[in-house]
Protein backbone atom coordinates (compact mmCIF):
# COMPACT_ATOMS: atom_id res chain seq x y z
CA UNK A 1 0.00 0.00 0.00
CA UNK A 2 1.22 3.31 -1.02
CA UNK A 3 3.96 2.20 -3.46
CA UNK A 4 3.05 4.00 -7.00
CA UNK A 5 4.41 2.38 -10.29
CA UNK A 6 6.05 5.00 -12.50
CA UNK A 7 7.75 2.50 -15.37
CA UNK A 8 11.25 0.73 -15.57
CA UNK A 9 13.22 2.21 -12.26
CA UNK A 10 10.06 2.63 -10.04
CA UNK A 11 10.02 3.82 -6.69
CA UNK A 12 8.08 3.11 -3.92
CA UNK A 13 6.69 6.31 -2.45
CA UNK A 14 4.37 6.42 0.99
CA UNK A 15 1.09 9.07 0.78
CA UNK A 16 1.38 12.28 2.64
CA UNK A 17 -0.67 12.06 5.81
CA UNK A 18 -3.09 14.48 4.16
CA UNK A 19 -4.42 11.79 1.81
CA UNK A 20 -4.54 8.90 4.22
CA UNK A 21 -7.47 8.01 6.35
CA UNK A 22 -7.88 7.91 10.18
CA UNK A 23 -6.71 4.01 11.02
CA UNK A 24 -9.82 3.27 13.39
CA UNK A 25 -7.75 -0.12 13.91
CA UNK A 26 -4.91 1.44 15.73
CA UNK A 27 -4.72 0.19 18.75
CA UNK A 28 -2.47 1.53 22.41
CA UNK A 29 -1.46 -0.08 25.21
CA UNK A 30 0.14 1.09 28.02
CA UNK A 31 3.95 -0.05 29.50
CA UNK A 32 4.55 -1.31 32.82
CA UNK A 33 0.88 -2.90 32.91
CA UNK A 34 0.28 -5.78 34.48
CA UNK A 35 -2.80 -7.47 33.10
CA UNK A 36 -3.88 -7.01 29.34
CA UNK A 37 -4.67 -3.88 28.34
CA UNK A 38 -5.55 -2.60 24.48
CA UNK A 39 -7.59 0.99 23.36
CA UNK A 40 -8.53 1.00 19.42
CA UNK A 41 -9.11 4.71 17.98
CA UNK A 42 -12.58 3.52 16.93
CA UNK A 43 -13.26 3.14 20.66
CA UNK A 44 -12.23 6.76 21.27
CA UNK A 45 -14.63 10.03 20.57
CA UNK A 46 -11.50 11.73 18.42
CA UNK A 47 -11.99 9.63 15.84
CA UNK A 48 -15.04 11.91 14.75
CA UNK A 49 -12.98 14.64 14.60
CA UNK A 50 -11.26 15.76 11.17
CA UNK A 51 -7.78 14.96 11.55
CA UNK A 52 -7.22 13.83 15.17
CA UNK A 53 -4.48 13.71 16.95
CA UNK A 54 -2.23 11.73 19.39
CA UNK A 55 -2.89 13.82 22.63
CA UNK A 56 -6.32 13.71 21.68
CA UNK A 57 -6.40 9.98 21.81
CA UNK A 58 -4.00 9.61 24.70
CA UNK A 59 -6.55 11.90 26.36
CA UNK A 60 -9.33 9.16 26.01
CA UNK A 61 -7.39 6.84 26.65
CA UNK A 62 -6.21 7.57 30.14
CA UNK A 63 -10.07 8.64 31.00
CA UNK A 64 -10.98 5.04 29.70
CA UNK A 65 -8.43 3.63 31.54
CA UNK A 66 -9.31 5.21 34.82
CA UNK A 67 -12.68 4.18 34.78
CA UNK A 68 -12.25 0.34 33.82
CA UNK A 69 -8.86 -0.67 35.62
CA UNK A 70 -8.38 -0.23 39.08
CA UNK A 71 -5.16 -0.81 39.11
CA UNK A 72 -3.84 3.12 39.75
CA UNK A 73 -1.67 3.27 37.14
CA UNK A 74 -0.92 6.96 35.75
CA UNK A 75 -0.80 7.20 32.48
CA UNK A 76 1.56 9.85 30.75
CA UNK A 77 2.83 12.00 27.57
CA UNK A 78 5.01 9.88 25.93
CA UNK A 79 4.06 7.62 23.54
CA UNK A 80 5.91 5.39 20.50
CA UNK A 81 5.78 3.95 17.86
CA UNK A 82 6.05 -0.27 18.77
CA UNK A 83 4.27 -2.43 17.05
CA UNK A 84 4.71 -4.84 19.47
CA UNK A 85 3.12 -8.54 19.29
CA UNK A 86 2.10 -9.40 22.87
CA UNK A 87 4.57 -11.91 24.40
CA UNK A 88 1.93 -12.35 27.36
CA UNK A 89 -1.09 -10.20 29.45
CA UNK A 90 0.98 -7.49 30.38
CA UNK A 91 3.64 -5.03 29.39
CA UNK A 92 6.04 -4.88 32.77
CA UNK A 93 9.80 -4.84 31.80
CA UNK A 94 9.47 -3.91 27.86
CA UNK A 95 11.74 -1.89 26.73
CA UNK A 96 11.17 0.97 24.64
CA UNK A 97 14.40 2.46 24.02
CA UNK A 98 14.57 1.37 20.81
CA UNK A 99 11.28 2.67 19.81
CA UNK A 100 10.64 6.15 17.82
CA UNK A 101 8.62 8.55 20.41
CA UNK A 102 5.59 10.79 18.60
CA UNK A 103 4.58 14.23 20.12
CA UNK A 104 0.77 15.05 21.14
CA UNK A 105 0.11 17.16 18.09
CA UNK A 106 1.10 14.07 15.68
CA UNK A 107 -1.99 12.85 13.41
CA UNK A 108 -3.05 10.31 13.68
CA UNK A 109 -3.24 9.23 9.96
CA UNK A 110 0.45 9.66 9.78
CA UNK A 111 0.14 5.42 11.24
CA UNK A 112 -2.17 4.33 8.18
CA UNK A 113 0.11 2.73 6.25
CA UNK A 114 1.87 1.06 9.67
CA UNK A 115 -1.51 -0.01 11.19
CA UNK A 116 -2.73 -1.64 7.43
CA UNK A 117 0.70 -3.59 7.54
CA UNK A 118 0.96 -4.66 10.97
CA UNK A 119 -2.57 -5.86 12.46
CA UNK A 120 -3.05 -7.67 15.64
CA UNK A 121 -0.09 -5.88 17.21
CA UNK A 122 0.52 -3.12 19.83
CA UNK A 123 0.82 0.29 17.36
CA UNK A 124 1.36 2.52 19.77
CA UNK A 125 2.64 2.38 23.37
CA UNK A 126 1.78 5.32 26.05
CA UNK A 127 4.04 5.30 29.00
CA UNK A 128 2.77 4.05 32.65
CA UNK A 129 3.46 4.14 35.99
CA UNK A 130 2.43 2.22 38.31
CA UNK A 131 1.61 3.83 41.91
CA UNK A 132 4.19 3.08 45.06
CA UNK A 133 1.92 1.48 46.82
CA UNK A 134 -0.56 -1.41 45.66
CA UNK A 135 -4.02 -0.41 45.71
CA UNK A 136 -6.86 -1.41 47.56
CA UNK A 137 -9.31 -4.60 45.91
CA UNK A 138 -11.51 -3.14 44.21
CA UNK A 139 -15.35 -3.45 46.13
CA UNK A 140 -16.96 -7.21 44.58
CA UNK A 141 -20.20 -6.94 42.92
CA UNK A 142 -22.54 -8.96 45.98
CA UNK A 143 -24.62 -11.91 44.69
CA UNK A 144 -27.06 -13.51 47.43
CA UNK A 145 -28.61 -16.69 46.13
CA UNK A 146 -31.44 -17.97 47.57
CA UNK A 147 -33.22 -21.52 46.34
CA UNK A 148 -31.23 -21.62 43.18
CA UNK A 149 -32.46 -17.61 42.22
CA UNK A 150 -30.40 -14.90 42.95
CA UNK A 151 -30.26 -10.83 42.78
CA UNK A 152 -26.82 -8.66 43.05
CA UNK A 153 -25.46 -5.17 44.17
CA UNK A 154 -23.60 -3.07 41.94
CA UNK A 155 -20.55 -1.89 44.59
CA UNK A 156 -19.84 1.50 45.30
CA UNK A 157 -23.18 2.76 47.43
CA UNK A 158 -25.72 1.73 49.96
CA UNK A 159 -28.22 -0.50 48.43
CA UNK A 160 -30.86 1.09 46.35
CA UNK A 161 -33.30 0.45 43.19
CA UNK A 162 -32.79 1.72 39.65
CA UNK A 163 -34.28 4.69 38.63
CA UNK A 164 -37.96 4.28 37.71
CA UNK A 165 -37.80 5.30 33.94
CA UNK A 166 -34.30 3.40 33.30
CA UNK A 167 -35.18 0.17 31.03
CA UNK A 168 -31.30 -0.04 29.76
CA UNK A 169 -29.32 -3.25 31.71
CA UNK A 170 -26.13 -1.34 31.20
CA UNK A 171 -26.94 1.94 32.44
CA UNK A 172 -29.00 0.09 35.16
CA UNK A 173 -25.50 -1.57 36.17
CA UNK A 174 -23.69 1.67 36.00
CA UNK A 175 -25.10 3.18 39.00
CA UNK A 176 -23.42 2.19 42.40
CA UNK A 177 -25.55 0.43 44.93
CA UNK A 178 -28.08 -0.72 42.15
CA UNK A 179 -29.71 -4.02 43.42
CA UNK A 180 -30.79 -6.26 40.06
CA UNK A 181 -32.71 -9.36 40.01
CA UNK A 182 -30.28 -11.53 38.46
CA UNK A 183 -30.93 -13.03 35.19
CA UNK A 184 -28.12 -13.96 33.52
CA UNK A 185 -28.54 -17.36 33.91
CA UNK A 186 -30.98 -16.87 30.64
CA UNK A 187 -28.19 -15.39 28.40
CA UNK A 188 -27.67 -19.05 27.49
CA UNK A 189 -30.44 -18.72 25.27
CA UNK A 190 -28.82 -16.44 22.79
CA UNK A 191 -25.61 -19.34 22.68
CA UNK A 192 -27.59 -22.11 22.34
CA UNK A 193 -29.86 -21.07 19.46
CA UNK A 194 -28.07 -23.19 16.69
CA UNK A 195 -31.07 -23.42 14.43
CA UNK A 196 -30.48 -20.79 11.76
CA UNK A 197 -33.40 -18.55 11.15
CA UNK A 198 -34.82 -19.46 14.70
CA UNK A 199 -35.48 -16.73 16.84
CA UNK A 200 -36.84 -17.08 20.22
CA UNK A 201 -39.90 -15.42 21.12
CA UNK A 202 -41.54 -14.51 24.72
CA UNK A 203 -44.62 -13.10 25.30
CA UNK A 204 -46.07 -11.77 29.52
CA UNK A 205 -48.39 -8.91 30.39
CA UNK A 206 -46.98 -5.46 30.99
CA UNK A 207 -44.85 -5.02 33.19
CA UNK A 208 -43.17 -7.83 33.67
CA UNK A 209 -39.65 -6.85 32.65
CA UNK A 210 -39.60 -7.74 29.03
CA UNK A 211 -37.66 -4.64 27.71
CA UNK A 212 -35.40 -5.01 30.39
CA UNK A 213 -34.38 -8.29 29.85
CA UNK A 214 -33.89 -7.77 26.23
CA UNK A 215 -32.03 -5.27 27.15
CA UNK A 216 -29.78 -7.33 28.89
CA UNK A 217 -29.50 -10.12 26.01
CA UNK A 218 -28.06 -6.87 23.80
CA UNK A 219 -25.50 -5.85 26.60
CA UNK A 220 -24.10 -9.42 26.48
CA UNK A 221 -23.75 -9.17 22.91
CA UNK A 222 -23.29 -5.62 21.86
CA UNK A 223 -19.67 -5.08 20.31
CA UNK A 224 -19.56 -1.78 21.94
CA UNK A 225 -19.65 -3.68 25.58
CA UNK A 226 -16.14 -5.73 24.92
CA UNK A 227 -14.39 -3.69 27.55
CA UNK A 228 -16.78 -1.99 29.43
CA UNK A 229 -19.36 -4.88 30.07
CA UNK A 230 -22.17 -4.86 32.55
CA UNK A 231 -21.66 -7.70 34.64
CA UNK A 232 -23.90 -11.29 34.24
CA UNK A 233 -23.00 -12.82 37.51
CA UNK A 234 -24.54 -16.47 35.78
CA UNK A 235 -23.40 -16.23 32.85
CA UNK A 236 -23.06 -20.07 31.71
CA UNK A 237 -20.54 -19.84 29.61
CA UNK A 238 -16.87 -21.15 30.61
CA UNK A 239 -15.05 -18.12 31.22
CA UNK A 240 -16.68 -16.09 34.75
CA UNK A 241 -14.78 -13.49 35.12
CA UNK A 242 -16.69 -10.40 35.56
CA UNK A 243 -13.99 -7.82 35.16
CA UNK A 244 -12.83 -8.75 31.96
CA UNK A 245 -15.29 -8.26 28.37
CA UNK A 246 -12.39 -10.13 25.92
CA UNK A 247 -12.78 -13.99 25.31
CA UNK A 248 -15.54 -14.97 27.57
CA UNK A 249 -17.69 -15.58 24.06
CA UNK A 250 -15.71 -19.03 23.27
CA UNK A 251 -18.50 -21.46 23.56
CA UNK A 252 -20.42 -19.30 20.80
CA UNK A 253 -17.57 -20.68 18.36
CA UNK A 254 -16.91 -17.02 17.12
CA UNK A 255 -15.50 -13.95 18.94
CA UNK A 256 -19.21 -13.18 20.84
CA UNK A 257 -18.97 -9.55 19.60
CA UNK A 258 -21.87 -8.53 17.79
CA UNK A 259 -23.56 -5.76 16.39
CA UNK A 260 -27.37 -4.85 17.96
CA UNK A 261 -30.19 -4.25 15.22
CA UNK A 262 -32.78 -2.93 17.85
CA UNK A 263 -36.53 -2.71 16.59
CA UNK A 264 -39.30 -1.32 18.93
CA UNK A 265 -42.60 -2.03 17.40
CA UNK A 266 -44.55 0.43 19.42
CA UNK A 267 -42.79 3.04 17.51
CA UNK A 268 -44.37 1.50 14.37
CA UNK A 269 -47.09 4.11 14.01
CA UNK A 270 -50.17 2.48 11.92
CA UNK A 271 -53.73 4.52 11.64
CA UNK A 272 -56.62 2.57 11.93
CA UNK A 273 -57.49 3.64 8.54
CA UNK A 274 -54.48 2.74 6.44
CA UNK A 275 -55.19 1.27 3.54
CA UNK A 276 -52.51 -1.56 2.64
CA UNK A 277 -50.21 0.58 0.22
CA UNK A 278 -50.01 3.05 3.21
CA UNK A 279 -49.26 0.64 5.69
CA UNK A 280 -46.71 -1.22 3.71
CA UNK A 281 -44.86 2.62 2.98
CA UNK A 282 -44.85 3.06 6.99
CA UNK A 283 -43.31 -0.32 7.50
CA UNK A 284 -40.49 0.38 5.21
CA UNK A 285 -39.67 3.77 6.66
CA UNK A 286 -39.61 2.26 9.99
CA UNK A 287 -37.36 -0.21 9.04
CA UNK A 288 -34.68 1.98 7.22
CA UNK A 289 -35.04 4.07 10.30
CA UNK A 290 -34.31 1.28 12.57
CA UNK A 291 -31.38 0.52 10.40
CA UNK A 292 -30.12 4.27 9.91
CA UNK A 293 -29.95 4.30 13.86
CA UNK A 294 -27.87 0.90 13.81
CA UNK A 295 -25.54 2.13 11.53
CA UNK A 296 -25.09 5.80 13.29
CA UNK A 297 -24.44 3.81 16.36
CA UNK A 298 -21.37 1.81 14.70
CA UNK A 299 -20.39 3.98 12.51
CA UNK A 300 -17.25 4.39 13.92
CA UNK A 301 -16.10 0.89 13.12
CA UNK A 302 -17.71 0.78 9.27
CA UNK A 303 -14.72 0.88 6.97
CA UNK A 304 -14.31 1.50 3.61
CA UNK A 305 -17.44 3.58 3.02
CA UNK A 306 -18.63 7.43 2.88
CA UNK A 307 -21.04 8.39 5.57
CA UNK A 308 -24.76 8.47 4.90
CA UNK A 309 -27.69 9.89 5.90
CA UNK A 310 -29.84 7.03 4.54
CA UNK A 311 -29.27 3.41 4.28
CA UNK A 312 -31.09 0.19 3.42
CA UNK A 313 -31.37 -3.08 5.49
CA UNK A 314 -28.98 -4.61 2.64
CA UNK A 315 -26.50 -2.17 2.82
CA UNK A 316 -26.35 -2.02 6.56
CA UNK A 317 -25.29 -6.25 6.13
CA UNK A 318 -22.66 -5.50 3.87
CA UNK A 319 -21.06 -2.78 6.31
CA UNK A 320 -21.51 -4.69 9.07
CA UNK A 321 -19.44 -7.71 6.94
CA UNK A 322 -16.75 -5.99 6.21
CA UNK A 323 -16.18 -4.57 9.31
CA UNK A 324 -12.83 -5.84 11.23
CA UNK A 325 -13.91 -7.32 14.56
CA UNK A 326 -17.37 -8.63 13.68
CA UNK A 327 -19.68 -9.31 10.53
CA UNK A 328 -22.44 -10.60 12.12
CA UNK A 329 -25.67 -8.75 14.06
CA UNK A 330 -27.88 -9.90 16.88
CA UNK A 331 -31.79 -8.49 16.46
CA UNK A 332 -33.92 -7.44 19.17
CA UNK A 333 -37.44 -6.67 18.41
CA UNK A 334 -39.34 -5.04 21.43
CA UNK A 335 -42.81 -4.79 21.64
CA UNK A 336 -43.70 -7.07 18.71
CA UNK A 337 -47.35 -7.27 19.22
CA UNK A 338 -47.82 -3.86 19.54
CA UNK A 339 -49.18 -3.20 16.67
CA UNK A 340 -51.71 -6.04 16.93
CA UNK A 341 -53.80 -3.96 19.49
CA UNK A 342 -55.82 -2.33 16.81
CA UNK A 343 -57.14 -2.28 13.59
CA UNK A 344 -57.54 -5.30 11.27
CA UNK A 345 -54.71 -7.40 13.20
CA UNK A 346 -55.23 -10.17 10.16
CA UNK A 347 -54.05 -7.51 7.84
CA UNK A 348 -51.51 -6.01 10.20
CA UNK A 349 -50.14 -9.52 10.42
CA UNK A 350 -49.71 -10.21 6.75
CA UNK A 351 -48.04 -7.10 5.96
CA UNK A 352 -45.44 -6.79 9.23
CA UNK A 353 -44.19 -10.40 8.79
CA UNK A 354 -43.60 -9.27 4.54
CA UNK A 355 -42.20 -5.62 5.15
CA UNK A 356 -40.35 -6.10 8.01
CA UNK A 357 -39.66 -9.64 9.52
CA UNK A 358 -39.26 -11.30 6.05
CA UNK A 359 -36.41 -9.24 5.61
CA UNK A 360 -34.74 -9.91 9.05
CA UNK A 361 -35.30 -13.59 8.62
CA UNK A 362 -33.55 -13.16 5.15
CA UNK A 363 -30.45 -12.37 7.45
CA UNK A 364 -30.40 -15.13 9.33
CA UNK A 365 -30.98 -17.17 6.18
CA UNK A 366 -27.56 -15.18 4.48
CA UNK A 367 -25.92 -15.78 8.16
CA UNK A 368 -25.63 -12.04 8.42
CA UNK A 369 -28.24 -12.14 11.36
CA UNK A 370 -27.11 -14.66 13.97
CA UNK A 371 -28.79 -14.33 16.99
CA UNK A 372 -32.23 -12.84 18.19
CA UNK A 373 -34.71 -11.95 20.54
CA UNK A 374 -38.39 -10.60 20.63
CA UNK A 375 -40.64 -9.98 23.07
CA UNK A 376 -43.86 -8.39 23.53
CA UNK A 377 -47.39 -8.51 25.17
CA UNK A 378 -50.08 -10.97 25.07
CA UNK A 379 -52.95 -10.11 22.27
CA UNK A 380 -56.41 -10.99 23.66
CA UNK A 381 -57.70 -13.24 21.07
CA UNK A 382 -54.53 -13.94 19.38
CA UNK A 383 -52.55 -16.91 21.27
CA UNK A 384 -50.25 -17.27 18.44
CA UNK A 385 -49.25 -13.75 17.33
CA UNK A 386 -48.46 -13.46 13.34
CA UNK A 387 -48.02 -17.40 13.58
CA UNK A 388 -51.14 -17.39 11.13
CA UNK A 389 -48.17 -16.57 8.24
CA UNK A 390 -46.22 -19.81 7.31
CA UNK A 391 -43.14 -18.00 6.76
CA UNK A 392 -43.24 -16.16 10.82
CA UNK A 393 -44.30 -19.22 11.72
CA UNK A 394 -41.76 -21.54 10.59
CA UNK A 395 -39.04 -19.46 11.93
CA UNK A 396 -39.88 -18.47 15.41
CA UNK A 397 -39.64 -20.57 18.47
CA UNK A 398 -42.17 -19.11 20.66
CA UNK A 399 -41.09 -19.85 24.35
CA UNK A 400 -43.61 -18.43 25.49
CA UNK A 401 -45.91 -21.51 26.77
CA UNK A 402 -42.85 -23.46 27.62
CA UNK A 403 -41.93 -24.25 31.91
CA UNK A 404 -38.51 -24.30 31.69
CA UNK A 405 -38.48 -20.85 30.69
CA UNK A 406 -41.69 -19.39 32.33
CA UNK A 407 -39.14 -17.24 34.94
CA UNK A 408 -37.61 -15.66 32.82
CA UNK A 409 -39.63 -12.35 32.58
CA UNK A 410 -40.85 -10.72 36.07
CA UNK A 411 -39.69 -11.59 39.45
CA UNK A 412 -40.17 -15.09 41.20
CA UNK A 413 -40.89 -15.96 45.18
CA UNK A 414 -37.21 -17.41 45.34
CA UNK A 415 -36.06 -14.14 43.60
CA UNK A 416 -38.57 -12.27 46.07
CA UNK A 417 -36.60 -13.81 49.36
CA UNK A 418 -33.38 -12.79 47.57
CA UNK A 419 -34.02 -9.29 47.28
CA UNK A 420 -35.99 -9.05 50.74
CA UNK A 421 -32.68 -10.23 51.90
CA UNK A 422 -30.26 -7.59 50.10
CA UNK A 423 -32.77 -4.55 50.60
CA UNK A 424 -33.87 -5.11 54.11
CA UNK A 425 -31.77 -5.71 57.37
CA UNK A 426 -32.67 -8.34 60.03
CA UNK A 427 -34.18 -5.60 62.84
CA UNK A 428 -37.12 -4.05 60.09
CA UNK A 429 -38.58 -7.48 60.15
CA UNK A 430 -40.09 -6.69 56.48
CA UNK A 431 -40.81 -10.03 54.90
CA UNK A 432 -41.12 -8.99 51.09
CA UNK A 433 -42.24 -12.31 49.78
CA UNK A 434 -45.51 -12.35 52.43
CA UNK A 435 -45.87 -8.60 51.60
CA UNK A 436 -45.79 -9.66 47.55
CA UNK A 437 -48.18 -12.24 47.86
CA UNK A 438 -50.88 -10.72 50.29
CA UNK A 439 -50.96 -7.86 47.60
CA UNK A 440 -51.55 -10.71 44.47
CA UNK A 441 -54.11 -12.60 46.43
CA UNK A 442 -51.73 -15.72 47.01
CA UNK A 443 -52.90 -18.25 49.55
CA UNK A 444 -49.66 -18.88 52.06
CA UNK A 445 -48.43 -22.28 51.94
CA UNK A 446 -47.60 -24.98 54.69
CA UNK A 447 -44.73 -23.30 55.19
CA UNK A 448 -44.94 -19.56 54.40
CA UNK A 449 -41.03 -18.74 53.77
CA UNK A 450 -40.80 -21.59 51.29
CA UNK A 451 -41.37 -20.21 47.75
CA UNK A 452 -43.20 -21.67 45.67
CA UNK A 453 -41.97 -22.50 41.84
CA UNK A 454 -43.81 -21.49 38.75
CA UNK A 455 -45.28 -18.31 39.92
CA UNK A 456 -44.01 -15.26 38.39
CA UNK A 457 -44.87 -11.27 39.76
CA UNK A 458 -44.59 -7.95 37.56
CA UNK A 459 -41.46 -6.57 38.14
CA UNK A 460 -43.35 -3.28 38.03
CA UNK A 461 -45.46 -3.84 40.92
CA UNK A 462 -43.00 -5.64 43.22
CA UNK A 463 -40.58 -2.11 42.32
CA UNK A 464 -43.67 -0.47 43.78
CA UNK A 465 -43.69 -2.17 46.84
CA UNK A 466 -40.36 -2.50 47.83
CA UNK A 467 -39.94 1.52 47.33
CA UNK A 468 -42.92 2.05 49.43
CA UNK A 469 -41.51 0.06 51.92
CA UNK A 470 -37.86 0.90 52.35
CA UNK A 471 -39.78 4.96 52.19
CA UNK A 472 -42.20 4.20 54.37
CA UNK A 473 -45.34 5.48 52.42
CA UNK A 474 -48.47 3.24 51.50
CA UNK A 475 -47.82 0.27 49.43
CA UNK A 476 -49.52 -0.33 46.54
CA UNK A 477 -52.89 -2.78 47.41
CA UNK A 478 -52.03 -4.97 44.29
CA UNK A 479 -49.34 -6.90 42.57
CA UNK A 480 -50.15 -9.05 39.36
CA UNK A 481 -48.81 -12.17 38.80
CA UNK A 482 -49.14 -15.32 36.34
CA UNK A 483 -48.95 -18.96 36.73
CA UNK A 484 -48.24 -21.68 34.48
CA UNK A 485 -51.91 -21.98 33.88
CA UNK A 486 -52.23 -18.87 32.59
CA UNK A 487 -49.80 -20.17 29.48
CA UNK A 488 -51.35 -23.41 28.49
CA UNK A 489 -50.94 -23.61 24.94
CA UNK A 490 -54.41 -22.51 23.79
CA UNK A 491 -54.44 -25.21 20.78
CA UNK A 492 -58.35 -25.46 20.97
CA UNK A 493 -59.07 -21.38 20.41
CA UNK A 494 -57.31 -22.03 17.23
CA UNK A 495 -58.69 -21.61 12.90
CA UNK A 496 -58.68 -25.58 12.38
CA UNK A 497 -56.24 -24.91 9.36
CA UNK A 498 -53.44 -24.13 11.59
CA UNK A 499 -53.76 -26.31 14.71
CA UNK A 500 -51.79 -29.17 12.33
CA UNK A 501 -49.15 -26.48 11.65
CA UNK A 502 -49.04 -25.66 15.14
CA UNK A 503 -48.73 -28.49 16.55
CA UNK A 504 -45.82 -29.52 14.69
CA UNK A 505 -44.12 -26.36 15.08
CA UNK A 506 -44.79 -25.99 18.95
CA UNK A 507 -46.48 -29.13 20.69
CA UNK A 508 -44.36 -32.07 21.31
CA UNK A 509 -47.13 -34.71 22.63
CA UNK A 510 -49.72 -34.37 19.45
CA UNK A 511 -51.78 -37.10 20.74
CA UNK A 512 -52.07 -36.02 24.50
CA UNK A 513 -52.83 -32.36 24.10
CA UNK A 514 -55.55 -33.84 22.17
CA UNK A 515 -57.00 -36.07 24.60
CA UNK A 516 -56.81 -33.43 27.18
CA UNK A 517 -58.42 -30.62 25.31
CA UNK A 518 -60.86 -31.84 23.12
CA UNK A 519 -62.25 -34.43 24.67
CA UNK A 520 -62.27 -33.35 27.35
CA UNK A 521 -62.11 -36.90 29.61
CA UNK A 522 -63.04 -37.21 33.32
CA UNK A 523 -58.94 -37.45 34.70
CA UNK A 524 -58.09 -40.15 36.66
CA UNK A 525 -56.34 -39.83 39.63
CA UNK A 526 -52.86 -41.08 37.90
CA UNK A 527 -53.69 -38.06 35.32
CA UNK A 528 -54.48 -35.63 37.70
CA UNK A 529 -50.42 -36.42 39.45
CA UNK A 530 -48.60 -33.09 38.57
CA UNK A 531 -44.89 -33.41 37.19
CA UNK A 532 -41.95 -33.27 39.78
CA UNK A 533 -39.64 -29.89 39.44
CA UNK A 534 -36.67 -29.61 40.29
CA UNK A 535 -36.03 -30.62 43.95
CA UNK A 536 -34.90 -26.93 45.28
CA UNK A 537 -38.86 -25.93 43.67
CA UNK A 538 -41.28 -26.47 45.50
CA UNK A 539 -45.00 -27.32 43.81
CA UNK A 540 -47.52 -24.60 44.55
CA UNK A 541 -50.70 -26.37 46.54
CA UNK A 542 -52.90 -23.84 44.22
CA UNK A 543 -52.10 -25.41 41.23
CA UNK A 544 -49.40 -23.64 39.51
CA UNK A 545 -46.95 -24.84 37.69
CA UNK A 546 -45.59 -27.29 36.50
CA UNK A 547 -48.62 -28.27 34.95
CA UNK A 548 -47.68 -30.83 31.86
CA UNK A 549 -50.86 -33.19 31.67
CA UNK A 550 -53.00 -30.32 30.79
CA UNK A 551 -55.83 -31.94 32.03
CA UNK A 552 -57.74 -30.14 33.63
CA UNK A 553 -59.65 -27.70 32.56
CA UNK A 554 -58.39 -23.76 33.27
CA UNK A 555 -59.20 -19.79 31.98
CA UNK A 556 -56.75 -19.35 29.30
CA UNK A 557 -55.08 -15.08 29.07
CA UNK A 558 -57.09 -15.13 25.43
CA UNK A 559 -60.11 -14.53 27.44
CA UNK A 560 -58.98 -12.01 29.90
CA UNK A 561 -59.51 -8.07 29.22
CA UNK A 562 -57.39 -5.94 26.94
CA UNK A 563 -53.98 -4.41 28.18
CA UNK A 564 -54.91 -1.09 29.49
CA UNK A 565 -51.03 0.37 27.91
CA UNK A 566 -48.87 -0.35 25.94
CA UNK A 567 -45.87 -1.84 26.80
CA UNK A 568 -44.09 0.97 25.75
CA UNK A 569 -45.49 3.76 27.95
CA UNK A 570 -43.36 5.58 30.01
CA UNK A 571 -44.66 4.38 33.37
CA UNK A 572 -44.13 0.61 32.68
CA UNK A 573 -40.50 1.46 31.32
CA UNK A 574 -39.11 0.73 34.95
CA UNK A 575 -40.97 -2.58 35.35
CA UNK A 576 -39.17 -3.49 32.20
Amino acid sequence: MGAKYNGPGWTATRLSPATMPVPKDLACGITNHETFYMYRVRQSSCVKLERPTVGQFIADLRAHHDAQCACGATIGDKVWLALYRPQGPGTVGLDTSAYKSYGPDCPLEQFSADVTATPAVYHLLVEGTQPAEEPPPPEQIQILSEYGSSVFRIPGAQPTLFDAGDIDYGKACAQPGTVIVDKSSFVDLARSNHDSGCIPVLRRPTGFGKTMFLSMFEAYVDTYSAYERPPFPNDPSRRRDLSRGPGRFCSLALKGLLLVLHLDLAHLHLMDDMEEPEMRTSCRKFLAACALACYKNYQRIFVRHTAREAITLSELFDLGYRAPDTSRFFVGVDNYTAPLLRGDWRLRERVIVEEIFSPLLDGFARDTILRGLIVGGDVPGIPWPYCSVSLFRTCMLDLSYDPVSFDMLGVDEAELVALGKMLFIPEKEVDLLRQVRLRAGVLESAVPTVPYWGRAYSTRDVLAVVRALLDGTPVPESVASVTGANYRPPIYSLRPELVDALYDAFVVNKEETLKSVFLKRPASPQQEMKKKPRESDPVSDDGSWPDSDRASAATSFIDSPPPSSLDSDDSDHAAR
